[in-house]
């Protein structure tokens, strides 16, 4: 069978927090078609972000004096002023983990990581939309600032992949002292 989502249509997973426990992954026997305008949105869905504490995931942010630094997933998490970044892991060519949380400021929380998605179609994988899965921005309270999340794992695998559609695991932004997340990985 085949899977189509159509123009405006949206498909995600339930956002995770300390633990692993949703992602979406689509074993299909036919083609998967993503229409122009149709969106598999996964941004801020992996592990969660701290809040005035370290992130979660293996690649969390870390916190130290009141500030956070960005988490890491398939590049190193940036630096606060006070610590270093999370680390890179997972698998570059098959990729299988959600994008790690950033640390905390001083009462504010970091950004949570991108979501999962793994696909697996027996045809044709037709991207004309988009599939987004970004960590979400770290926080500011005009003096410390909180962690940028990771971008997560996009895994596609098919005989044909064709489109003009677009893919994002980028990691989450932040401004003053925190880091920046580092971004995902994505497999074809």
């Amino acid at each position: 069978s085949s899977i189509t989502v159509q123009q405006g249509g949206k498909l995600a997973h339930t956002a995770n927090g300390a633990t692993r426990l949703y992602s979406l992954k689509l074993n299909i026997t036919g083609n998967l078609t993503l229409q122009s305008g149709a969106t598999i949105y996964l941004d801020g869905l992996g592990y969660g972000g701290g809040y005035t504490s370290n992130g979660w995931g293996p690649g969390r942010g870390n916190y130290a004096n009141n500030t956070g630094s960005g988490a890491g997933h398939g590049g190193a998490g940036g630096a606060s002023n006070n610590f270093v970044g999370g680390i890179i892991y997972d698998s570059l060519t098959d990729p299988g983990d959600l994008g790690s949380g950033g640390a905390g400021g001083w009462n504010l929380a970091g950004g949570s990581g991108g979501g999962l998605l793994r696909v697996v179609a027996g045809g044709i994988i037709y991207l004309n939309g988009l599939i987004t899965a970004n960590g979400s921005d770290g926080a500011n309270s005009g003096i410390l600032s909180s962690g940028g999340g990771a971008g997560e794992a996009i895994n596609l695998t098919a005989g044909v992949i064709v489109g003009t559609g677009t893919l994002r695991a980028n990691g989450g932004y932040t401004v003053g002292n925190g880091g920046g997340g580092g971004g995902g990985l994505i497999a074809l």
